[in-house]
């Protein structure tokens, strides 16, 4: 009786090791874990969120960025006096005729603008050297001969006529581009361009080739003229010239085209009051 009782009593106390054992092993989870778990992984998340914050804000910025490069690093605005030379990868493509916008793709796009308003342009190669106080007495026969011989070499340029005299020729002219396509593939460079802007104006003032078209031209036609011929028949001087410096563009295919070639001439000062008077004897004989 009394081993009976003492087995309960054994298995009283087995079950309540077991009891106790079970609450020992389903302990909370997160019971052992550090004290500063949970601060940590706030952290991490916080830090995570900052950083796809900041990706995005740099992604917009670098999309806004690229947007306004395109938009006015590559958009060209023509005007009406203008036209577009639209090019890729340097090769002309398009001529753009029309004024407003036009697209050109960045890095290996560009658009050339190119002025198509008549140009006039002043052609000074035969005329005789002035000095600022010379212009201010636009009639040469009231000006003061100051260079004493007739012609000062290297500084005064004249015109060799059919019958030997020296002329002082001033040339006058007036262009457009016709063809811009032809002009920019045709027309060689000089100095890097093959246009010489005013520096103050930034207009085309001189075309190379026009200038040695219409200067051979006067050439070629004073040495088969006399000089009289040419004073007193100047428009057809000037039709002369004209034609003739035009063929010498058409040849080139230039796309240069010739709309006026005024003509001023003069004996050089130190003979021209001789001439006159020669002139007024002659018209008014006794």
């Amino acid at each position: 009786m009394a081993e009976h009782i003492h087995d309960e009593d054994e298995h009283e106390h087995e079950h309540e090791i077991g009891c106790c054992a079970d609450d020992h092993d389903h302990a909370p989870a997160g019971a052992n874990e550090p004290l500063g778990f949970e601060k940590t992984d706030t952290a991490s998340r916080s830090l995570a969120n900052a950083l796809r914050w900041s990706f995005a804000l740099l992604t917009l910025i670098m999309v806004a960025v690229v947007g306004c490069f395109l938009f006015f690093g590559s958009f060209y605005t023509i005007s009406n006096k203008e036209v577009g030379i639209k090019k890729l990868f340097g090769k002309i493509t398009e001529v753009v005729s029309e004024p407003g916008l036009v697209f050109a793709w960045p890095f290996v796009g560009e658009i050339e603008k190119v002025k198509v308003t008549p140009q006039t342009v002043t052609i000074d190669d035969f005329w005789m050297n002035e000095m600022p106080e010379d212009k201010t007495q636009p009639d040469l026969n009231k000006r003061q001969n100051r260079q004493g011989d007739l012609l000062r070499s290297g500084w005064d340029g004249a015109l060799f006529t059919g019958d030997r005299n020296l002329l002082h020729v001033r040339l006058t002219y007036t262009y457009d581009i016709r063809d811009a396509r032809a002009f920019k593939q045709n027309v060689p460079e000089v100095a890097g361009v093959n246009i010489i802007f005013d520096p103050v104006t930034h207009d085309p003032q001189v075309v190379e080739p026009i200038r040695s078209a219409i200067c051979e031209a006067a050439i070629e036609v004073a040495g088969a003229q006399t000089s009289e011929n040419i004073r007193t028949q100047i428009a057809q001087f000037q039709s002369d010239v004209m034609t003739k410096a035009q063929e010498q563009l058409t040849k080139l295919n230039s796309g240069l085209r010739l709309t006026s070639v005024v003509a001023t001439a003069s004996y050089p000062l130190a003979v021209l009051p001789a001439f006159n008077a020669a002139t007024a004897a002659r018209n008014h004989p006794l």
